[in-house]
């Protein structure tokens, strides 16, 4: 079988890393993409250039993906860094990023988790505290799930930091609601 030829005039050339073919004014393009970023001239066009030559020729011999997957690398190995001690340091810098969120540069911590993960506490767990009330008020439900019924309140619950009241429907099903979801009826 014969092997298929390329033409090098038309601006192609075979990668020296994985050998694929490529457009040269792709790679140009890519690296001139991110000039700005000090860590990506530094780290990328660097790393390049001392492999290839300090010249805008180095673009004849390292394809776009190349580019790319040594940038992510790099992105990889300043993202995150760990203290020793069972915490990773994330970055957040300008040389990073190639932008400043504050003045401080700055960073967040995350700990590492030492215990497997439990399963998530299931909803309404926290225990409900009701207060019956003396004087006890007809209303009709006007949001939620019950609207259009009709039901008793019969006192004020808290749960944790909620705070609402406990209506009885007149199917018997109570419920606990803030004041906003029912009106008052008279009768």
């Amino acid at each position: 079988m014969a092997k298929k030829q390329f033409s090098f005039s038309e601006g192609k050339s075979r990668c020296d890393d994985c050998g694929r073919t490529f457009v040269v004014k792709e790679t140009v393009r890519r690296l001139a993409q991110d000039t700005a970023n000090p860590l990506f001239v530094k780290e990328v066009i660097g790393y390049f250039a001392s492999r290839f030559g300090q010249s805008l020729a180095m673009t004849e011999f390292v394809c776009l993906e190349c580019v790319q997957q040594r940038w992510d690398e790099v992105l990889d190995a300043n993202s995150m860094q760990d203290d020793g001690r069972g915490h990773f340091i994330l970055s957040d810098n300008d040389e990073f990023f190639g932008r400043r969120e504050d003045e401080e540069g700055g960073g967040s911590v995350v700990k590492k988790s030492q215990q497997p993960r439990t399963s998530p506490q299931t909803k309404g767990s926290v225990e409900a505290e009701v207060t019956p009330l003396q004087d006890q008020y007809a209303v009709e439900m006007i949001k939620g799930d019950h609207k259009g019924k009709r039901g008793q309140v019969i006192g004020q619950v808290t749960k944790g930091y909620w705070k609402g009241l406990r209506v009885q429907l007149s199917t018997g099903k109570e419920i606990d609601v803030q004041e906003t979801s029912f009106e008052r009826i008279s009768g």
